[in-house]
């Protein structure tokens, strides 16, 4: 599963809902070409701003992909909340693995709905989130 924004985060991981359920966790970082962590203009449940993954011409991030198993990924689709707010879809663009092996299999990732997790843009681009800090974006996504 490639991670990002807060399914980046260990330490959410290891809070929520159980998830690593008593598993041991693996992750390793991959650089994903064209590709970047967007913010959406939707908000969750707790009020904070989401952010999904956009296409972004010449873009290059690093990001962690986890290895999940299949108790991992039903827990992870309920709280994605698959298929309304975010969609678990196969990544099929360039990936490299962080010893240089560029990634032959393909890797799930959710990306967020045009309905309930459209991406905020600015002049008609994506706003990135290595560009605008959290306190910025939460001031521009309306309540």
């Amino acid at each position: 599963m490639l991670a990002y924004g807060s399914n980046a985060d260990p330490h959410k991981l290891t809070m929520k809902e159980g998830f690593l359920g008593g598993d041991s966790g693996f992750a390793l970082r991959v650089a994903v070409f064209g590709w970047a962590a967007v913010w959406c203009d939707a908000r969750r449940g707790d009020d904070t701003v989401v952010v999904t993954l956009a296409r972004a011409p010449g873009q290059v991030e690093v990001h962690p992909v986890l290895a999940l198993t299949a108790d991992q990924l039903r827990r992870m689709n309920r709280w994605e909340g698959d298929p309304d707010c975010y969609r678990l879809t196969t990544h099929h663009d360039p990936l490299q693995w962080e010893s240089g092996r560029w990634a032959t299999e393909h890797v799930e990732v959710y990306l967020g709905t045009a309905e309930k997790r459209p991406t905020r843009e600015v002049d008609g681009h994506p706003l990135l989130c290595a560009d605008v800090g959290y306190a910025e974006i939460d001031g521009m996504v309306e309540r």
